[in-house]
């Protein structure tokens, strides 16, 4: 996990905080802090952020006042209810009391809290938490890879189905929400895993949102995934467009000539790197991975075309296009342009420029239509399913 795991234990004595120490995983070492009351416990989580809050439910509200048979769960509904508390990443809740166990079980159930009947079975309780610990994942954590996408609507959700066991996670001081996991590859080996949605589509919010998720979490790669316009006739619903070079289509220099409005363009383009580039040929060349991608869609309908991936040039630009003219405008930039979208240069410039050894940036855009006045919104879940399924086969089996 990197860090040592954060634990609070809430107790009015101090046997709990024993027992938690004794069972932490030897290769999960915990700082254990202890709280005796609601109100230090309170100011303890206001001041920090905590992986794992152990809590009895018989304590005092405040130091020296008597024990209250369900202060325990009051403090944790109010904790739950609370934004201006820094929320532990997972709960379990102890009792030596039947009675308070009986009353307070259902209203753990219910928001997927832990409650344990006494301490004695310690190899329970070593279990719990181990579990815990081993899917509390921090914000101060580096992660492998991390995913962004233009919208958390079909899109970033597609990224959600992936089997990465997500928790979702928002830092104080943090306007974005981001999702942790964990993926495992086909050699054995656990991959971190950070996805987060850009705030709004365009080159600005994907730069912006690239570069920090960049500086807080030191990826090794940074992946966009999500849907595209593609160029007919090069490419086909659902097709998987992988960026390179990618550029801004509207970078130039809006003049006049002697016949009308002249738009003289000077993009600079971003490439792939060129030994992932390598790779990913192979995969695009020998089909890898697309047939049963295909075979695992639940969605329903599909195109009438074969799936493929393809390796080339995806223009970036501010506006949705549903017009034929500016299509062909933007290949006449780059003749073998295999689709338009509005995010990727964004993507790879604020990783690039995030430090003097970047991440590898990667942006897999599906096609969901060809920007002209027919296209719509069918195929859009289909191609954010397309390309986050691409994107975990190739960590799972070609990046680590």
């Amino acid at each position: 996990m990197g860090n040592a795991t954060r634990i609070l234990v809430v107790d009015d004595q101090y046997p709990k905080v024993k027992a938690i120490h004794n069972v932490l995983p030897d290769d999960m070492p915990g700082d254990i802090d202890h709280a005796l009351s609601s109100r230090q416990a309170l100011r303890m989580m206001t001041e920090n952020d905590y992986d794992l809050l152990v809590i009895d439910l018989q304590i005092p509200e405040a130091m020296g006042e008597d024990v209250k048979p369900y202060a325990g769960r009051d403090l944790l509904e109010y904790i739950d209810d609370n934004r201006d508390i820094n929320r532990p990443t997972h709960i379990l809740g102890i009792t030596s009391h039947a009675d308070s166990y009986s009353e307070c079980l259902e209203a753990f159930a219910q928001r997927g809290w832990t409650l344990l009947h006494g301490i004695d079975d310690t190899e329970r309780l070593r279990n719990i938490v181990s579990a815990k610990l081993k899917h509390a994942v921090r914000s101060t954590d580096r992660y492998d890879v991390v995913m962004v996408t233009a919208l958390e609507h079909v899109e970033l959700e597609e990224v959600l189905r992936l089997p990465c066991n997500w928790i979702p996670f928002r830092e104080r001081d943090d306007c974005s929400i981001v999702h942790c996991g964990r993926l495992q590859t086909t050699s054995g080996h656990e991959v971190s895993v950070l996805a987060s949605a850009c705030p709004r589509m365009g080159i600005a919010h994907a730069a912006a949102l690239s570069m920090k998720l960049c500086l807080k979490y030191s990826p090794k790669f940074l992946m966009m995934t999500g849907i595209a316009a593609g160029i007919e006739g090069k490419t086909g619903l659902g097709d998987i467009l992988i960026a390179d070079p990618c550029w801004d289509w509207g970078s130039g220099k809006q003049t006049l000539r002697d016949s009308g409005p002249v738009f003289l363009a000077s993009p600079t383009h971003i490439a792939l790197d060129p030994p992932l580039r390598a790779q990913l040929k192979r995969i695009v060349t020998t089909r890898l991975y697309l047939d049963e991608i295909v075979t695992g869609w639940s969605g329903g309908q599909l195109p009438t075309t074969m799936l493929k991936a393809h390796i080339g040039p995806l223009a970036t630009g501010s506006m949705v296009l549903e017009d034929p003219a500016y299509v062909a405008a933007i290949q006449q930039q780059h003749r073998d342009t295999l689709g338009v979208d509005m995010e990727a240069y964004g993507i790879a410039v604020g990783c690039a420029i995030s430090s003097a050894k970047p991440p590898k940036a990667i942006v897999l855009k599906s096609v969901c239509d060809f920007a002209n006045p027919l296209k719509n919104d069918t195929w859009q879940t289909y191609a954010a399913y397309t390309s986050a399924q691409f994107a975990m086969r190739i960590i799972q089996n070609d990046l680590f």
